[in-house]
């Protein structure tokens, strides 16, 4: 089953051109090393973003259009 899922996950991302995501908690470090890919947190040392900082997250998701995917978990901030 291991196989088949990291074969799959393998033909899923030859076939995009992601190479990053964003994701609240940098939870899937293990992940994004196997795969090749950059995972940029959301959080700062386990505390929400300033506004600067989502600027700054913002800015870089439209510079580098390879970020397809924001992964946040359901009890974050609604203002986030």
């Amino acid at each position: 089953m291991l196989d088949s899922s990291d074969k799959q996950i393998k033909r899923i991302l030859k076939a995009g051109k992601a190479d990053s995501f964003m994701i609240y908690h940098p939870s899937l470090g293990y992940f994004a090393r196997d795969y090749n890919l950059t995972q940029i947190p959301i959080e700062q040392e386990g505390k929400e973003p300033s506004p600067a900082y989502m600027k700054e997250l913002i800015d870089l998701a439209r510079k580098r259009k390879s970020i397809r995917s924001l992964y946040l978990r359901s009890s974050t901030n609604k203002v986030l």
